[in-house]
């Protein structure tokens, strides 16, 4: 389907339900606002972020998946909440947002409206990670304090490219060159280019942190605008 609102899905497949692929719960592919699950507070009784909060990651049909047992601590939860976009400034629902390093506190999705809530411990700087099959990820660091609602930036994820350029770094020749598709902003247009001069190497890092050497590289280069919020 063509994507004419520029949020990153073919029209008419933003609300499409089915299983979520990556947290295989129950929910539609974009999870439902905390707000229409949240008990009502009890009149008299003080209720603790810990508390008011569990609902978001415990469970048989989370909102926050993957989060291991007793990690939330009762003292220093926090809350971190936050919206992701397009380019475009069009919500992007379905982000995969996670706590750099923190494998312990799992992830959860943006919703509809691009918005998500992120249940963490507070006491020091958290790096929110930002991923979505076919953008570049991103990241945001902030400071987390104990028992609080904290509220990142607002994130616009950039679409990768769909120009690939295929790379082979032992063909012979002086230089080769990768080009992006051509875009358009207020500032006219561009094209973002790669140069590969003759004797340069590439190697992978793998997800295990080892390296494996390549001569053959797949670049795709996506134009980056004046008002990308990166």
């Amino acid at each position: 389907m063509p994507d004419t609102d520029g949020d990153g899905f073919g029209d008419g497949s933003e609300v499409a339900v089915g299983t979520d692929p990556l947290d295989k719960n129950d929910f539609p592919i974009t999870p439902p606002d905390p707000a229409t699950l949240a008990s009502d507070p009890e009149p008299g009784i003080v209720t603790t972020l810990f508390d008011s909060t569990a609902f978001l990651y415990t469970g048989d049909n989370p909102i926050q998946t993957g989060v291991a047992p007793d990690t939330i601590d009762l003292k220093r939860a926090a809350v971190i909440r936050g919206k992701v976009m397009t380019r475009n400034g069009a919500p992007l629902p379905t982000v995969v947002v996670s706590i750099l390093n923190h494998p312990e506190l799992g992830q959860t999705l943006s919703r509809a409206d691009g918005m998500f809530d992120l249940v963490v411990n507070g006491g020091g700087a958290l790096t929110v990670d930002y991923r979505l099959d076919g953008y570049l990820p991103s990241q945001r660091t902030l400071t987390v304090n104990w028992q609080d609602y904290v509220i990142s930036s607002d994130v616009a994820l950039i679409q990768l490219d769909p120009v690939v350029t295929p790379i082979d770094l032992s063909a012979p020749g002086d230089m080769k060159m990768a080009r992006g598709s051509v875009v358009m902003d207020d500032d006219g247009s561009r094209q973002a280019t790669m140069l590969f001069p003759a004797g340069v190497s590439a190697e992978l890092v793998m997800p295990n942190g080892t390296t494996q050497p390549t001569s053959t590289l797949n670049v795709n280069r996506p134009g980056f605008t004046g008002d990308s919020n990166l």
